[in-house]
């Protein structure tokens, strides 16, 4: 048999309560050409049970790579990489699903009439209503072919361009796989992984539709008990968007103030479960990045909001004691706005 074009790659951990949907918008597809890689990261919910009594395995499109610890979604993607037969690549979370029956369908035409390197879709929040979530047009890309440049400076300096689940990617810029420098990666993996993407396609085509639905889990990474080892991943994935990339003027700028936004949030994140001390342990290592510093030191706080601004100043002034009192304040203030 020829290879597919579609390699539908699915880590899950602890996914039972929705891989059932996200299958079944598989099978559901008009479009047959396609094998999905089920990665499974040492789950403990009984998942290839699930997988077996529901005769997915059955379907020789469908197949189970089991992990024997957990070691997140960007080790289990390339390790479905290494796997896949097919010519493309569609990255697909396990409590997510395809909207559209005909998604796979109006993907590999454009494929296969555009012969594009990247392909890019829209997603919705809401499987009903299928509004769409990314908007391209905010960003200035129109449907269409869209210029390498374009793509880039909108991927540097904005984190629209993110998410690897609303793409299909020409499986040869994926490779080599390094899996071992994977592990223990689970904090901006997505955008880790489209740098090599955008660094080295030459052709990117938008198809502005909401075919993917992303499914709002609070009980992700980011909800769960935040590690400081996040802050470091994510310095160190912009360290390298930065050094591949170089870029300069307002993206530079760009980019810097979005790291710190998000090194922000960080800081309100840390705040829960931890004593004052150990809030402060973690503000210092913080302030001593040198991704942070050379950010902090370029912009200050130039363009953020007032709230963000005072904790990444508190911060850069070595103020821990009282970044950490300001940080408690401002995420307890946040807790509440949302119950009102």
């Amino acid at each position: 048999m020829s290879a597919p074009i579609f390699s539908i790659c699915i880590p899950a951990h602890n996914a039972t309560k929705h891989i059932g949907e996200c299958l079944e918008s598989i099978r559901r597809q008009s479009y047959g050409n396609w094998e999905a890689i089920v990665v499974d990261d040492a789950s403990e919910d009984g998942l290839e049970t699930l997988l077996e009594s529901g005769n997915y395995l059955d379907d020789g499109r469908v197949s189970l790579l089991r992990m024997d610890e957990n070691k997140g979604p960007y080790y289990c993607r390339k390790s479905a990489f290494q796997h896949s037969c097919g010519t493309h690549v569609m990255c697909l979370d396990a409590d997510d699903a395809l909207v559209d029956d005909d998604a796979l369908s109006k993907l590999a035409d454009i494929i296969v009439r555009e012969e594009p390197d990247v392909v890019l879709f829209n997603a919705t929040l809401d499987s009903e209503a299928l509004a769409p979530w990314v908007d391209y047009g905010a960003i200035s890309l129109s449907p269409g072919f869209l210029d390498k440049h374009d793509v880039v400076r909108k991927y540097v300096s904005t984190y629209a361009l993110n998410n690897i689940c609303f793409r299909v990617i020409r499986k040869d810029l994926l490779l080599p796989v390094k899996v071992k420098e994977a592990e223990g990666f689970f904090m901006c993996e997505d955008r880790l992984e489209l740098a090599q993407v955008y660094l080295k396609a030459q052709s990117f085509f938008l198809l502005d539709e909401p075919l993917y639905y992303y499914r709002l889990n609070n009980s992700s990474t980011t909800h769960g008990f935040f590690r400081l080892d996040y802050c470091r991943q994510q310095s160190a994935v912009e360290r390298t968007v930065d050094k591949l990339f170089s870029p300069t003027g307002d993206d530079l700028e760009a980019q810097r103030r979005l790291f710190l936004e998000v090194w922000a949030h960080d800081m309100e994140d840390l705040s829960w479960g931890r004593t004052t001390g150990e809030l402060k342990d973690c503000l210092k290592e913080m302030a001593a990045d040198s991704y942070f510093v050379e950010a902090y030191r370029a912009i200050g706080s130039k363009g953020l909001r007032a709230d963000l601004g005072r904790s990444i100043d508190l911060l850069g002034r070595g103020r821990y004691g009282m970044a950490a009192r300001w940080i408690r304040l401002v995420a307890r203030g946040k807790q509440i706005a949302k119950r009102v």
